[in-house]
């Protein structure tokens, strides 16, 4: 159990969906059930990303993300990818590098959580097999930018079948 040397304390947490945030405090209740108290517990928020400032991390050296997903074609998200973009701008100084041709919305998201955490924070994201394997422009910027800014060190591919059968909804 990889839990055991971490603390409640050194948990933070942020969706933008308050029932995810619900189930997720929910399953840290349970899993640090003898020792989250008053004092050691999880910090967990429902903000927007674009609103977080970069002191929000801080403290942060490792984050796992699993990004929202929408099609570059799907309705909003041109509005999204344009607040990110924004938001990737006020902090850099620097236009989006992802933001170009059909990018999807998880790879300015990415790219914005990049430009808000501190040089050497360690970063476990979830992205489709699709940005590392496709030839349009969005997905060649997006996969130059985890070479050059992210820092790319580890690529660890699911398998395409069956990977999610026994799960329980």
């Amino acid at each position: 159990d990889g839990y055991k040397t971490i603390n409640p304390i050194q948990i933070c947490a942020n969706d933008i969906n308050p029932l995810l945030i619900q189930l997720l405090t929910l399953r840290m209740g349970l899993h640090f059930a003898t020792t989250i108290s008053k004092s050691n517990f999880p910090f967990v928020t429902t903000d927007d990303i674009s609103n977080l400032s970069p002191k929000y991390f801080d403290k942060t050296k490792i984050i796992v993300l699993n990004p929202p997903y929408l099609s570059a074609t799907a309705s909003g998200c041109i509005e999204k990818k344009g607040k990110l973009a924004s938001r990737i701008k006020a902090i850099s100084g620097k236009e989006s590098k992802t933001n170009t041709g059909q990018a999807a919305l998880e790879n300015l998201f990415l790219e914005l959580v990049v430009n808000l955490v501190k040089p050497g924070t360690v970063i476990a994201c979830i992205i489709p097999n699709t940005h590392l394997s496709a030839l349009g422009p969005a997905e060649i910027a997006f996969r130059q930018f985890l070479l050059s800014d992210f820092g790319l060190k580890m690529v660890f591919n699911y398998p395409q079948t069956n990977l999610f059968e026994d799960v329980v909804q």
